[in-house]
C-alpha cells in the first residue's frame, strides 16, 4: 500500500513593518485627553498588580522577595554576623 507524503507547509510571505520616520496606512486623528486617560488607567492597574500588592502565599511584594533571593544567593544569613568586605578596610577601627 502505498502511503502519502504529508505537504510540506508552504512558508509565509514575513510581514515587514514600517521603518522608522514611515507611517503605514492612515493616520487616526485621536482625542488625547481621551486617550491619556484610557493609558493612564491601564498603566495603573498594571503597576497595582505587579508591584503594589503583596502575594497572598507569602505576603511578599515582588521587590521584597527578589531582595530576599538575592541575599540567599550571597549567602547573607540572619545567624552569620556582619561580614566585612575582603577588601582592606577604611574605617576608624
Amino acid at each position: 500500500m502505498a502511503t502519502k507524503k504529508a505537504a510540506a507547509p508552504k512558508k509565509s510571505a514575513k510581514v515587514v513593518g514600517p521603518k522608522p520616520g514611515e507611517f503605514p496606512g492612515k493616520i487616526v486623528d485621536i482625542d488625547v485627553s481621551s486617550e491619556m486617560s484610557e493609558s493612564f488607567l491601564e498603566y495603573a492597574y498594571s503597576v497595582i498588580y505587579s508591584r503594589a500588592l503583596p502575594d497572598a502565599r507569602d505576603g511578599l511584594k515582588p521587590v521584597h522577595r527578589r531582595i530576599l533571593h538575592q541575599m540567599s544567593d550571597m549567602g547573607l544569613r540572619p545567624e552569620r554576623g556582619h561580614v566585612w568586605p575582603r577588601q582592606e578596610r577604611t574605617c576608624c577601627r
